[in-house]
């Protein structure tokens, strides 16, 4: 039976009782926080540069503690598209509950980042999409055969202009049936922006990318094999104004190979936690992470 990630959210550290740790480690990449760091403020500098060129203005992020000690713990767990105005960007500070479960895995981070935009209300789905493509591949270098995608048939509109893109979409473009992509309730088909709204939802496409040199183009099953990662997604639909998003950290992971472990982050999310709360108790979440 597929897991609904939005229920798993929504009972935060209640369902990690007594659970192991089952992430692989991806071949080909070198654990190396400081050299990750570097590669991090290199990237971000990089996509930050691009999207103010193109007149977009950056916003402060909602705080990590949430106050919805329901949801995820009481930790922002996305970026949340009801903040942003037109032509705006920022960069979410996020941590999932259910995330620990997996913390072997080379792109899982107690906290991580992403970066979330929107744009001006004459832009369509495709320009932003085309906008996405251009920025992964010709600003930061992604390697368009090692990308592919997940969403539900209603990406064929995308089509066309993936194809002008360089991708082979019956290969590189893997549809899930509605209903299961619908069930899990993860970004590659429909993301919900509020986890206790089940009408409210937009429909999105994920951008992977394969973290080894060799492989297979594209992935026939979903969840995709151990050597693909998220680093973006865009929308195919439900939104007044078009967006993209980036995953900072799996972006960095996947333009420089070096990552940082678990561990090495633990006290950045610590820290962020202890900031914001101050004074007060500090949600509860943060307890399954210690």
């Amino acid at each position: 039976m597929a897991i609904n990630r939005r229920n798993l959210i929504k009972s935060g550290s209640t369902l990690l009782a007594g659970s192991v740790v089952s992430g692989v480690a991806r071949a080909g990449l070198k654990q190396n926080a400081p050299a990750f760091d570097q590669a991090y403020a290199q990237t971000f500098a990089l996509v930050k540069q691009t999207l103010d060129q193109a007149g977009l203005k950056e916003i402060p992020p909602l705080p990590l503690v949430s106050g919805q000690d329901h949801i995820n713990g009481g930790l922002r767990q996305d970026a949340n598209p009801a903040m942003l105005q037109r032509m705006t960007y920022t960069l979410q500070p996020s941590a999932r509950v259910d995330d620990i479960a997996e913390r072997g895995r080379t792109d899982l981070l107690p906290i991580f980042h992403v970066l979330a935009s929107h744009t001006q209300p004459d832009t369509t789905f495709a320009d932003q999409a085309h906008f996405l493509m251009t920025l992964l591949t010709d600003i930061c270098g992604l390697d368009k055969q090692r990308l592919a995608f997940a969403s539900v048939p209603d990406v064929e509109q995308m089509r066309e202009l993936l194809t002008l893109s360089g991708i082979d979409f019956d290969r590189q473009v893997h549809i899930r049936a509605p209903e299961v992509a619908r069930g899990m309730g993860d970004s590659s088909g429909y993301f919900f922006p509020d986890p206790e709204d089940n009408e409210y939802h937009i429909l999105t496409c994920g951008v992977y990318y394969r973290l080894t040199d060799e492989g297979d183009v594209g992935f026939a099953t979903y969840p995709p094999p151990a050597e693909w990662t998220e680093v973006a997604e865009f929308g195919l639909t439900g939104i007044e104004s078009p967006g993209i998003a980036l995953g900072m950290e799996r972006l960095t992971l996947a333009r420089s190979g070096f990552y940082p472990t678990w561990s090495d982050r633990l006290p950045m999310l610590m820290e962020r936690v202890g900031a914001e709360s101050g004074n007060d108790a500090p949600p509860p979440g943060l307890d399954a992470f210690r």
